[in-house]
């Protein structure tokens, strides 16, 4: 695939934060108050059958740099006041493609296909668990098999989910057109792969040690394969059909005859070098 069609950008989606505040409150009168924090998703965590709480899970969005997740808690901790400092429950890196220059119908499939490799060439999947969805609550369905079925999927509006939402990392990958129930500007489609982690998948829970966290890091959830040039109709169905277990660094034998061929998944070196890259800025963008 040609990448030079595309600008590269690494970006922190959303943080979440656990809070525990002195007095009990709720999920919307937080949201309510702290809306201008940033602040549209935040729930009680704790017993149930009351409306009040002193645990709130907290999903911040817009944080682009560390000086920003620290000025938003302190913000929220002034409108409720906590009983101890605020950890951090989940975090998630997109790393998007945006087409240059003003898009046409058929650039605009070029996003779908670039969303459909991203899907299909992941290196190092997070689990085998691999289905297509539409919209947060869509049914699963089986990853199809045909590149040109998954293009056509991405582009009618389904999702690319690896693993459950609820483990502690996530992969999901889809053309995102919209954003907080608000169709984007055309200039702003753009073919994106996430990754989530949470609880035992997060580096850190401490929020001050995420002050000088390195983002390139992650470069290993977020690492493509590719189909070499000229490659045989056979290579294609090996990759396609490896897409939901196989690494880049994995062989992959078929009975031939009397024997085996082994076939490896080579790295691409390209597209892996650009996350990197993305991923540095990121972090200097952070700090």
């Amino acid at each position: 695939m040609d990448y030079s069609l595309f600008r590269f950008e690494a970006v922190v989606d959303f943080v979440e934060i656990e809070i525990h505040t002195v007095a009990p409150t709720q999920g919307k009168a937080i949201q309510r108050k702290c809306k201008l924090f940033g602040v549209t998703y935040a729930k009680r965590i704790g017993e149930r059958g009351s409306y009040s709480g002193k645990a709130f899970r907290i999903r911040l969005y817009d944080v682009q740099s560390f000086m920003r997740l620290r000025s938003k808690i302190a913000s929220i901790d002034e409108a409720f006041p906590f009983a101890r400092p605020a950890t951090i429950t989940m975090i998630e890196v997109a790393f998007d493609g945006y087409l240059k220059g003003k898009l046409n119908n058929t650039q605009q499939a070029e996003l779908a296909k670039l969303a459909a490799t991203m899907a299909y060439r992941i290196a190092n999947p997070v689990s085998s668990n691999t289905r297509t969805y539409a919209g947060y609550r869509g049914s699963p369905q089986a990853l199809p098999r045909s590149f040109d079925s998954l293009v056509r999927q991405i582009s009618e509006g389904r999702n690319v989910g690896i693993g459950n939402k609820r483990d502690e990392r996530y992969q999901h990958c889809y053309l995102k057109t919209v954003d907080r129930n608000e169709c984007l500007p055309v200039e702003l489609h753009r073919a994106r792969f996430e990754i989530r982690l949470t609880e035992a998948g997060l580096p850190h829970q401490d929020v001050e040690a995420w002050e000088n966290f390195k983002f390139e890091t992650l470069a290993k959830h977020i690492s493509f394969r590719k189909v070499p040039d000229g490659a045989t109709v056979f290579e294609h169905m090996l990759a396609n059909a490896a897409a939901d277990r196989a690494s880049h660094k994995r062989s992959i034998k078929r009975r031939n005859g009397g024997g085996t061929r082994s076939h490896t998944l080579r790295a691409d070196r390209e597209l892996n070098e650009i996350v990197r890259d993305r991923l540095r800025n990121l972090t200097k963008r952070w700090r």
